[in-house]
């Protein structure tokens, strides 16, 4: 009867696959994998120490090099460099040796973008981007100019100077172009411009070259822009892995100025950017989530906001459109709740995320999946408030809850305990997935 009863068998799983994961083989099948975890933990000077686990080996928690990490870093795809922000600089660190590649002047970061928007890592973690803003030598005038850092050569490019302001730019699928936004300068800056003069792009740039490929024009008054804001541009790009297609998001913050935000789509088949969002006069707190399917055969939207389709839909939910077909949307998900924050797989098959009543009160986590008709499916919705700073493995997702670090398996949504126990100071900020040495 013991072994007829399916609660019992499901029990002897987790705790089978608990010692399978602790011994290296539920992540991967090569036995010399290393899962290795960065955690901060902040010091009296405001800056944070960095700390390094890896599972499947010692799991002793190992200081890295005696640095202040700021709040805002970028740890590049393969989990073997970080960039961060310190002292008006930009610091590019190697992990494995410890040792800092480079440090260069920061400039200033306009208030409407901020640094975590104008920094960006190449899919093969070979360049880093970002986008640098400096006044003239009468500091009456800004002026924009984007780097970028090359890892083997350890050498900065400037790639691409002139007046225009450039920011957010991101690398495009195959490491070879890059695309920002652009916005005009009217006499000194983008702020003089009226909004008959004001004209925002989306440009696409070859590396190789260093030759614009293409441009895409947007003026506020050929698109339901809200009347009265006076200058923004483009934020929070994001690029499908096998499509030229672009997502991004208007009117980024800009002081004393509301955030009457947009979600855009550029159709790369048809050269032409389509507006997805049109909700008018409401409220600032407005956020979207944006990502393309495994099979690349849909584009889904998570949105937060009032009405994103008209009156009778709820304020926070998902959207799927067929890839190049922008007009119509397939499905739409409502959610009970706002998505505070949300990390979408590498593939797109999956997306876990934070939820709560409002922007301050986070309450609980949900996982989603996109099935094979495009659709949002949501899986669980009562999750306990995990880290979105984890990593995806094969089958699951590492994080932090708490003071524990677990693994969520997907689908099936069990919890395992991965045994490594966290000093509450110690906060989750990347995980990686490596071969052993």
């Amino acid at each position: 009867m013991f072994f007829q009863n399916k609660f019992w068998w499901k029990m002897i799983l987790i705790c089978f696959a608990t010692v399978l994961f602790l011994s290296g083989c539920i992540l991967k099948n090569d036995d010399k994998s290393l899962t290795k975890i960065y955690f901060t933990q902040k010091n009296v000077t405001g800056g944070s120490k960095l700390f390094l686990v890896t599972l499947n080996a010692s799991q002793e928690l190992i200081p890295i090099s005696n640095f202040n990490l700021t709040s805002f870093h970028y740890f590049s795809p393969n989990g073997e460099f970080v960039a961060f922000t310190g002292d008006k600089n930009l610091h590019i660190f190697e992990l494995g040796t410890e040792k800092f590649l480079s440090t260069i002047d920061f400039g200033f970061q306009p208030s409407y973008t901020g640094p975590h928007q104008n920094i960006s890592w190449s899919a093969n973690s070979e360049m880093l981007v970002f986008s640098r803003y400096s006044f003239d030598e009468n500091d009456s005038k800004v002026n924009s100019e984007l780097l970028v850092f090359h890892i083997d050569s350890q050498e900065w490019e400037t790639i691409n100077d002139n007046d225009d302001w450039k920011s957010t730019p991101i690398f495009l699928a195959d490491s070879q172009q890059l695309a920002y936004s652009k916005i005009g300068i009217c006499r000194n800056n983008p702020f003089e411009c009226t909004r008959g003069e004001q004209l925002w792009e989306l440009e696409i740039l070859n590396l190789k070259t260093n030759k614009i490929v293409d441009t895409y024009a947007l003026k506020p008054d050929d698109y339901s822009i809200k009347e009265g804001v006076e200058s923004s541009q483009f934020c929070n790009l994001k690029t499908g892995q096998n499509n030229s297609d672009i997502a991004f998001s208007s009117f980024c913050i800009t002081d004393g100025i509301r955030v009457f935000r947009e979600a855009f789509v550029l159709n790369s088949n048809l050269g032409e950017i389509v507006q997805l969002t049109e909700f008018g006069d409401v409220d600032f707190s407005n956020n979207y989530y944006y990502s393309w399917s495994a099979n690349n055969d849909f584009f889904i939207l998570g949105y937060n906001h009032n009405y994103i389709f008209g009156e009778n839909f709820d304020e926070f939910g998902f959207v799927t459109y067929r890839v190049g077909e922008y007009d119509v949307p397939t499905f739409q998900v409502p959610m009970n709740e706002l998505i505070l924050d949300m990390d979408w797989s590498p593939n797109g098959d999956y997306a876990i995320g934070i939820m709560g009543p409002d922007f301050i009160s986070p309450e609980k986590s949900f996982v989603g999946q996109i099935d094979s008709q495009g659709q949002f499916i949501q899986l669980n919705d009562s999750l306990p408030i995990l880290s979105l700073n984890g990593c995806w493995i094969e089958n699951g997702y590492i994080t932090q809850t708490g003071n524990q670090m677990i693994m969520l398996t997907l689908p099936d949504l069990d919890i395992i305990d991965l045994n490594l126990k966290l000093h509450e100071d110690l906060e989750l900020l990347g995980c990686f997935e490596q071969a052993g040495e």
